[in-house]
């Protein structure tokens, strides 16, 4: 109780009575910044399991289970794969890819690959102008030596070629030349007898002729006096393809000048699709 007179009792009640207002309003203040728990809809099953919470100013205790995650291995495929959970599961834990292997595709094998070179644990046994062909297929234990040695000759040929170059390029008599590679020859002027003896020469390629000025006797190839040549018809195509490409060409433009009716007769370069094309581009028969 307060001392004193009258007075300082009252003066001592109004200090108590102001310090409790003063309290009070400081608790308004704290009720005041308290969220306001009255809108949250929240129920026990929101909440994680043995966690607690104030909704609309009661505290609950969740019951909702705790999420569930799976682990999967995967094997890699040559397809785009989506990886999900199964059912009963929230999400993915972890997702492990096996490591790749040549079952991935059935095309990996040794005859398909470059002789000593590896791809994913295979070594290859494909030697160097093989065409990779299954030659059992078709009765043989091996590609024919000929066959081989001919895409390995026209490889090197590939490798060594100058476009430009400074001497006439001709490949007279040679029996090795089976497969005359696509090479650059926009800058070769004369094909004189080019090809002339290649008694084994079977493909040639739409070569470049635009700079040739002369090509005699460039595909007398035949295989003897009495004989024809091994040209295909594909050849036999390129070849009036060259003549007619050939803007530059300053000598008499006969077929057989250049050697293709004695190598493969008059027939043959008539039944070319490209026959027409020639005379039309002034070529002739004789």
């Amino acid at each position: 109780m307060s001392q004193g007179t009258n007075s300082e009792r009252i003066t001592q009640n109004n200090a108590i009575i102001n310090d409790n207002n003063t309290d009070l309003e400081a608790l308004k203040a704290r009720i005041n910044s308290l969220p306001d728990t009255s809108i949250a809809t929240a129920t026990a099953g929101d909440i994680a399991s043995n966690k607690t919470a104030f909704v609309n100013g009661r505290l609950i205790t969740g019951t909702k289970a705790e999420p569930t995650y799976q682990s999967k291995t995967v094997n890699p495929s040559t397809s785009q794969q989506v990886v999900n959970p199964d059912s009963n599961y929230n999400g993915l834990s972890s997702v492990t890819v096996n490591a790749v292997t040549s079952a991935i595709d059935n095309n990996i094998q040794a005859g398909n690959i470059k002789k000593d070179v590896s791809i994913l644990g295979v070594t290859g046994t494909l030697e160097s102008g093989s065409s990779g062909f299954d030659w059992s297929e078709i009765g043989y234990s091996n590609a024919p030596e000929n066959f081989d040695d001919g895409i390995a000759y026209a490889k090197t040929i590939y490798d060594n070629w100058d476009p430009c170059p400074t001497e006439p390029v001709k490949f007279t008599n040679d029996t090795d030349l089976i497969f005359m590679p696509l090479v650059d020859t926009s800058c070769i002027v004369d094909m004189n007898n080019m090809f002339s003896g290649c008694i084994n020469l079977i493909e040639i390629p739409f070569l470049d002729t635009s700079s040739v000025e002369t090509m005699i006797g460039a595909f007398g190839n035949k295989t003897s006096p009495n004989g024809t040549s091994r040209l295909s018809n594909e050849s036999i195509d390129n070849i009036l393809l060259m003549c007619i490409n050939d803007t530059s060409y300053t000598g008499g433009k006969s077929l057989s000048s250049i050697g293709l009716i004695s190598a493969v007769g008059t027939d043959r370069v008539q039944e070319s699709r490209y026959y027409s094309d020639a005379l039309d581009f002034g070529w002739t028969m004789w």
